[in-house]
Formats: structure tokens, C-alpha cells, sequence
């Protein structure tokens, strides 16, 4: 088996390089001028070299790359030195500057901006987001809007949309809803958490619910064992809720309003306005 796959893959090589020499096809075109087909055992190993773009269809038996790619991408690695739009499938995907499309595979990268959806084991976003991530790993660099799916949910910047995983991390703001074990925002937050644990290291507002919610200020509803702010607005309901400065109601085992107005602590119902 193992030497036919060998025999295929080298009458494939002697294929390409048959079609690549000048002295069996027409004259070569300008590098700059796109292809409607590319196929490729591995680079430099292709019918049209890695500066070449394509226009329409792209098998890489083991590794292609070209300049930019527009259409169907199909193969062990798919890499793009400028732009992809279209689809991307099989084993790795990488694209150097923006993407929009589709990609699915085990690893989907993108250096640049991407738009479209992501299906993959790891989806890598260098710059913006726009669509949809599903994956065990989901990493964006610049902002992101839309969905997002995985065992990890990671941004270096704002996001707005829906994150579903086992732990959802944003250095920025969040707009939107966040459901998993441990959602940690590091800037502010509008919108709905349901967690384990809910973390806003700045302003948030909407609703928390969790094992234990934690917010710098907070303005709304925190439903928990155990709720802590440093200023807080609205209705806290858990076992204990604690806050530095309250302005609406505590209902709870433990109530702490440590600006005393008008008391630091009172079990079952505490308040301030």
C-alpha cells in the first residue's frame, strides 16, 4: 500500500514539473497576472509559483502556497502570502493578511482580518474579527462581532455577540452574552453572564449569574452565593453580597455595605439610595 501511495506521489511530482517546464507549455505569463487552476505536491513543487495568484480552484496534495487565492482551496496545507476569499478545507489553512469565507480544518489562521465562519481545532485571528469561530480554541487580536464556540474564548481587544465555552477572556470590553465556566472581562461589559465565576475589572451592566459574580462597579441584577463589588446598582440576591457603596437593595444570608448608609451590615434585607 505504502509503495503505491510512494509511486503515486512521485508520478504526481514528475507530473507537475512536466506542466511547470516552460519548454512543454506555453509561454509563462507575468507572476502577477492570476491563474484560474493551481495543483501542488509541496512549494516549489506546483504548476504556478508561490508569487502567482488563483482565480478558481487550488489542490495541495502536501503543502501549496500562492499569492492570493479567490475560490476553492483544498488540501494537507493551504497557505496564502496575501488575501483568500472563498473556502478553505482539509488539513491547515493559513492566510497571511484578510480572509473571508469559509474555513474548515484543524487549523485555521489568519495574520490579517477575517470574516465568515471558522470551523476547525484551532481558529487564530491576527487582527478583526466579523462571523462565526467554532472550535476547541478561539484566539482573536484586533476586535470582535458575532459568535464565538469553543473550550477557550480569547480576545486581545472588544468584543460584541455570543461566546459559548468553558472559559471566555477578553482584555477589552464586552457587548453581548457570555455563557461558560469562568467568563473575565478586563475592561467594561453590557449584556447578560452566565458562569461559575463572572469577572468585570472595570463597569458592567445587565445581568450576572454564577457561583460568584465580581465587578469593579456594576448597575443591575447579580444573582450568586456570592456577589462583590466595589460600587454597586440595583438588586443583588446570594448568600452573601458585598459592596463598598450600594444604591438599591441586598437580599441575602449576609448583606455588607461597607459605605454604611444606612448600615454596614444587615442579614436577609439590606438597602441604600
Amino acid at each position: 500500500m505504502m509503495k503505491k501511495f510512494s509511486i503515486g506521489l512521485t508520478l504526481t511530482a514528475l507530473m507537475i514539473l512536466f506542466l511547470c517546464h516552460p519548454v512543454f507549455g506555453q509561454e509563462m505569463q507575468p507572476a502577477d497576472e492570476a491563474k484560474a487552476v493551481n495543483v501542488s505536491l509541496f512549494d516549489p513543487v506546483q504548476i504556478f509559483n508561490s508569487d502567482t495568484s488563483i482565480k478558481g480552484y487550488r489542490l495541495n496534495l502536501l503543502y501549496g502556497a500562492n499569492q492570493n487565492m479567490t475560490g476553492l482551496d483544498i488540501g494537507l496545507v493551504n497557505r496564502a502570502k496575501g488575501d483568500m476569499i472563498g473556502g478553505q478545507i482539509l488539513g491547515a489553512n493559513i492566510v497571511c493578511n484578510d480572509f473571508k469565507g469559509f474555513q474548515a480544518s484543524a487549523l485555521n489562521m489568519n495574520g490579517g482580518s477575517s470574516a465568515g465562519l471558522q470551523i476547525g481545532g484551532a481558529n487564530i485571528v491576527g487582527d478583526d474579527l466579523k462571523g462565526c469561530q467554532i472550535s476547541a480554541l478561539n484566539s482573536v487580536g484586533g476586535s470582535g462581532v458575532g459568535f464565538q464556540a469553543g473550550a477557550a474564548n480569547i480576545g486581545s481587544n472588544d468584543f460584541q455577540g455570543f461566546q459559548l465555552g468553558a472559559i471566555n477572556f477578553t482584555r477589552g470590553s464586552v457587548a453581548g452574552t457570555q455563557l461558560a465556566a469562568a467568563n473575565i472581562v478586563g475592561d467594561d461589559f453590557q449584556g447578560c453572564q452566565f458562569s461559575a465565576i463572572n469577572v468585570v475589572c472595570d463597569s458592567g451592566a445587565g445581568l450576572q449569574i454564577g457561583a460568584y459574580n465580581w465587578a469593579k462597579s456594576f448597575r443591575g441584577m447579580q444573582i450568586a452565593a456570592i456577589n462583590q463589588t466595589t460600587e454597586f446598582s440595583g438588586l443583588a440576591i446570594g448568600a452573601i453580597n458585598i459592596t463598598e457603596a450600594l444604591d438599591g437593595i441586598q437580599i441575602g444570608v449576609l448583606n455588607f455595605n461597607w459605605g454604611g448608609k444606612p448600615l454596614n451590615f444587615l442579614p436577609v434585607l439590606n438597602f441604600s439610595f
